[in-house]
């Protein structure tokens, strides 16, 4: 969900607020920078292409850049500018405070990491995994079912309940690209055995 954030006008710059996951291509303006506003973080576009996912209920926020450049900061961490490189991904993630050590229960501090690019071979070409959905591909390479999970939710529009904690750490690489949701678990059975019902919306694995 992309909303612009009149809120936040300056008169010099264009402003929106991300919940979701998007992909912009944004035209060079030095007299107009755009500025995209997460839950977690803030980017400050100078013309460039990049990917952002800032789902509200995920741990994890991501940017990835593919051309140009883009100056992120943390929200808990405003005076932190990271000048982003091509190919590069930040990552911040939520991790709670552990009781009676730092603060109240309730905090939470954040992890921040950089890193290149993964890239998956198909096809015969190269998809990067960020971006590979703008390709209408959903490309996992060596996760867990526990962290595909929520992909698979949010690609085929289902509720997914793991029942099975072992299930949870099997690991997998796959594309998909036309299957449906019962054709994939199915697949998925074969490389890792365990259960699943599929009642409309509705998906147990067991």
């Amino acid at each position: 969900r992309l909303v612009y954030d009149g809120t936040l006008e300056t008169g010099s710059t264009r402003n929106v607020r991300l919940e979701g996951e998007a992909y912009f291509d944004v035209t060079r303006n030095r007299n107009r920078p755009f500025v995209i506003t997460t839950d977690r973080i803030s980017i400050r576009v100078l013309g460039t292409t990049f990917n952002v996912k800032a789902y509200p209920d995920d741990a994890r926020t991501e940017a990835t850049l593919i051309s140009g450049e883009i100056e992120l900061s943390v929200k808990d961490r405003p005076n932190e500018k990271i000048l982003m490189k091509p190919n590069e991904k930040v990552a911040v993630v939520d991790h709670p405070q552990v009781p009676g050590l730092m603060g109240s229960s309730d905090e939470k501090r954040l992890t921040l990491t950089i890193g290149n690019l993964s890239k998956v071979q198909v096809a015969d070409r190269e998809y990067i995994r960020e971006t590979s959905w703008i390709n209408n591909k959903l490309v996992f390479k060596d996760e867990t079912m526990e962290e595909i999970v929520p992909k698979l939710e949010r690609w085929y529009d289902v509720d997914i309940s793991l029942r099975d904690t072992r299930v949870k750490g099997y690991r997998y690489t796959a594309t998909i690209t036309e299957e449906d949701i019962g054709e994939v678990l199915e697949a998925m059975q074969l490389i890792k055995s365990f259960h699943f019902k599929v009642d409309s919306n509705d998906v147990i694995i067991y």
